[in-house]
């Protein structure tokens, strides 16, 4: 596991709520992203439908994927193509559920638990024309379908370097902690900062997706650390008024 960690990937995270599980979600995920390429996999991770290991795919497996979603005793699903982050053309989709769904325990948290759906590119990838494309639409299409409430897209380790400049030790739904360079604020957020001031910010790609405001900080994700993106960032806090976020630091 230590060269996934290790290894300098990009990746979109789609935060969201679901305490149902219903199987017609996650064909809808499913069907995405066939549709865009990133199904089917060469290995395939389900609890105890796969003894808790990556298998290799086949086409007998399809119905895993969905029944899995449902499945009380299953926390989350993995698909990898290649199953080698040293491979230029290696991704990996980890869909993560809440720990509440395990058994379903008649107990009222203190807090409501969000689910994860994450996906992770090479840069081998990213930087072919097609694959961006594709990657893009199919993040822009799960949070269509999903309706999150919030989604980030970023390199993985620059992700960290961002929490760690705001001063943030964990993810927390209730504000906005950070800007990256690819975000989406779902409805809970866009009643918070307003739905037409996110809608007429000055950043790139923004556009309304479903109940929420999807934008970027640049017109390439290959451009997450540069001092465009930066300026962008302190730009775009500056705009929403930077008293909305918990903590405000001046150069990130």
């Amino acid at each position: 596991m230590s060269k996934y960690i290790e290894k300098s990937l990009f990746s979109a995270s789609i935060y969201y709520y679901d305490s149902k599980y219903e199987a017609e979600l996650a064909q809808g995920v499913l069907d995405i992203l066939e549709r865009y390429g990133f199904f089917p996999p060469d290995k395939l991770c389900a609890g105890k439908y796969t003894r808790d290991k990556y298998m290799d795919y086949k086409p007998s497996m399809r119905q895993v994927f969905t029944s899995a979603y449902g499945e009380k005793d299953i926390l989350s699903v993995e698909l990898a193509k290649k199953y080698d982050p040293d491979a230029a053309d290696f991704w990996k989709l980890l869909w993560a559920f809440t720990f509440h769904k395990f058994k379903r325990l008649p107990v009222v948290p203190k807090y409501e638990p969000w689910n994860v759906l994450t996906l992770f590119m090479t840069y081998g990838l990213l930087a072919q024309e097609h694959s961006y494309a594709a990657f893009m639409s199919c993040i822009k299409a799960l949070i269509g379908l999903i309706n999150p409430f919030y989604a980030e897209l970023d390199d993985t380790s620059n992700s960290i370097a961002l929490m760690r400049a705001a001063h943030e030790p964990c993810f927390k739904p209730e504000y906005v902690q950070q800007l990256y360079w690819g975000n989406y604020f779902g409805e809970r957020h866009c009643l918070r900062y307003g739905f037409d001031k996110l809608m007429q910010m000055p950043a790139y790609n923004v556009q309304q997706i479903g109940n929420g405001v999807f934008f970027t900080l640049t017109d390439c994700a290959s451009d997450f650390s540069s001092g465009k993106c930066r300026r962008m960032r302190r730009k775009i806090k500056r705009y929403l008024g930077g008293w909305l976020f918990r903590r405000f630091h001046a150069n990130y």
